[in-house]
């Protein structure tokens, strides 16, 4: 979706033409309109939403900004669930072991994850993405802070793997 869209730009720039320009010479929204229109037609016609619009033309008739898009496409998101075939979580041990991570079921408990992620995962492997990653992060040089300093995270991350304590 589009940040546009999102924002509710029609309305906000609608206000800002009718009030910003108040201060100089009154309302300026016909050319604030010649100024956006090409521009924003072309953006909006790279979302299927056609952004507030549907005719993807600018409007500038909104008096007052009064957006509450993107509070409604969290709702949207909170409403449909997390897919529980895909992991919420992939740490840098689960690539550089090649161990997948596993998913939640209906009760949050540890499963195995859905196919489709699973299937991705082996092809990933069969190409060694996950050794070529490990073996790239083993040759990264080592600290040689005494302190640690600059070795910041949690064991299995790659800035610790190669930190010398």
């Amino acid at each position: 979706r589009s940040v546009l869209e999102l924002s509710c730009f029609n309305q906000m720039a609608s206000v800002a033409a009718k009030k910003a320009c108040k201060i100089f010479s009154g309302d300026c929204t016909d050319d604030v309109k010649d100024l956006i229109k090409d521009p924003l037609r072309k953006w909006y016609e790279n979302f299927d939403e056609k952004a507030e619009n549907k005719s993807s033309e600018v409007d500038l008739t909104a008096e007052k900004y009064d957006c509450d898009k993107i509070k409604k496409a969290w709702e949207a998101e909170e409403k449909a669930g997390t897919d529980k075939s895909v992991p919420t979580m992939i740490t840098d041990a689960d690539l550089m072991s090649d161990t997948p991570p596993k998913c939640k079921d209906v009760s949050d408990n540890p499963t195995d994850c859905g196919k489709e992620f699973m299937d991705s995962w082996k092809a990933s492997a069969d190409q060694k993405i996950f050794s070529d990653y490990a073996a790239s992060v083993g040759k990264l040089t080592k600290s040689t802070s005494a302190s640690g300093a600059g070795c910041n995270g949690k064991e299995g991350s790659a800035p610790v793997i190669n930190c010398n304590h």
